[in-house]
């Protein structure tokens, strides 16, 4: 098991390597202050002259650097926090966590809510759960920009929807970040019935009184799963409501954009896919602010597929079968692509979209399909594949035994399926080159 500040990779002639360091030190204080993680790491490195203390086999070492100001050293970590991601105590009534059937591994119950990894990994926090000191650090090492969970900016409603009833005031906490020079894209996980319509509005109009601040709020529609069982009584929205609900929303972009020159508020692309209604241009999505958040993806899916389809080859030497799996939800997205690869003489591409019967069907994403529900689709197809294509996004990140929801591994899956399958990225790019057997885009 790794330990904390373990290095797990050195770069070649950087400047941690011209010192010696290797991996499985530990990295513990730069200049006497302690590394508690990658925040820090970054923060006090940026020197000339440094002072590093590091443990190798339980003994420490001092080392002297000395560098150009910002200047990496060049050092892998095993974990972006050293000391412990912060676990969020908050109980949401839509927590997709509290939603996961029992029998899981560990790791898939564990909620973060820790604002380093906001600033490292575009991580939503809820500010909510900050120990003391942590929001002065925040000011201090600015750690912008921060990605933050609002829900609603009134107090009462939020407390109900985070089931914390002494959370605080998020927009004190948010107008004082404003004012320590911290950029905040903010999100809004809408409930109908809950914190939609006035709510929404006062929600938006609230966050965008601290424009250019608040950067930005991105509205995305609750998800549930079939285990709810003892969690508060909410609902998704139902077709029709989605399809208001962007209306709502593009209605008050309007506004927004007459008013502070944005159009603020961003709507996830699952509204406008379940909805059946075509996601906007490109325009609608200015510079893309909530891409950490997935939404305009689509929109960037489909721009690039058409750039992709000008530079197909006309056939392929040795003809193939493949199998694109993906959820329910982007299958419509998958399609016009497949169209142009379908083009190619020799190649034959079928988009395989995977029912959720894990975690129910109105869980359409391919990030939450399981080994199991993949077999199951796959062993009913026919003709068989030469070759199936997973997206990244279905298997643990950085699991290099690329192990999905339900514990099943990728080899494990093939195996089982007596079928090649390849982990791909979860993009136009990574979608043609799997099907054309590349290592780069065309």
């Amino acid at each position: 098991m790794a330990l904390p500040g373990e290095i797990i990779a050195v770069a070649p002639h950087s400047i941690a390597e011209e010192i010696g360091l290797k991996p499985g030190d530990r990295l513990i204080q730069i200049d006497d202050q302690p590394v508690r993680d990658m925040v820090d790491y970054r923060f006090l490195s940026a020197a000339e002259d440094l002072r590093l203390t590091v443990e190798r086999n339980g003994r420490k070492k001092r080392l002297s650097v000395q560098k150009e100001y910002e200047d990496d050293l060049g050092l892998e970590f095993s974990a972006p926090v050293f000391d412990g991601t912060y676990a969020c105590k908050n109980k949401c009534v839509f927590c997709f966590l509290h939603q996961n059937p029992r029998g899981m591994r560990r790791t898939l119950y564990f909620p973060d809510d820790d604002y380093r990894l906001s600033f490292l990994h575009g991580h939503y926090v809820t500010l909510t759960n900050l120990e003391k000191g942590e929001f002065q650090r925040i000011l201090d090492q600015r750690l912008s920009p921060l990605y933050v969970s609002v829900h609603s900016t009134e107090q009462d409603l939020r407390r109900r929807l985070l089931g914390k009833p002494e959370a605080e005031d998020i927009l004190l906490q948010l107008t004082e970040l404003v004012a320590g020079k911290i950029e905040v894209h903010t999100q809004v996980v809408l409930v109908p019935g809950l914190n939609d319509g006035a709510h929404l509005d006062r929600t938006i109009d609230d966050l965008s009184a601290l424009y250019p601040g608040v950067r930005s709020v991105a509205v995305v529609p609750v998800g549930l799963t079939r285990y709810r069982e003892g969690l508060p009584g909410i609902r998704m929205f139902e077709k029709e409501e989605l399809a208001g609900v962007i209306r709502h929303v593009h209605r008050r972009q309007r506004e927004m954009l007459a008013r502070i020159g944005t159009r603020f508020a961003f709507l996830g692309d699952e509204f406008y896919l379940n909805a059946g209604i075509p996601v906007p241009g490109r325009r609608r999505y200015e510079d893309f602010p909530q891409m950490e958040d997935g939404i305009g993806m689509t929109r960037v899916f489909l721009e690039r597929t058409r750039r992709l389809a000008k530079r197909l080859p006309t056939q392929i030497a040795i003809p193939r079968r493949v199998a694109a799996i993906t959820g329910t939800l982007a299958a419509p997205v998958l399609q016009p692509l497949v169209d142009e690869l379908n083009r190619i003489r020799g190649l034959n591409v079928t988009i395989v979209p995977v029912t959720n019967r894990f975690y129910g069907e109105s869980i359409k994403v391919a990030g939450l399909i399981t080994g199991g529900d993949v077999y199951e689709t796959l062993s009913t197809l026919n003709p068989q594949p030469d070759l199936a294509l997973l997206p990244r996004v279905a298997v643990r990140d950085g699991d290099e035994q690329r192990t999905m929801l339900d514990d099943i591994t990728v080899d494990q899956l093939s195996e089982a399926c007596a079928l090649p399958i390849q982990v791909v990225p979860n993009t136009a790019d990574g979608l043609v080159e799997g099907c054309l057997g590349l290592e780069r885009p065309v």
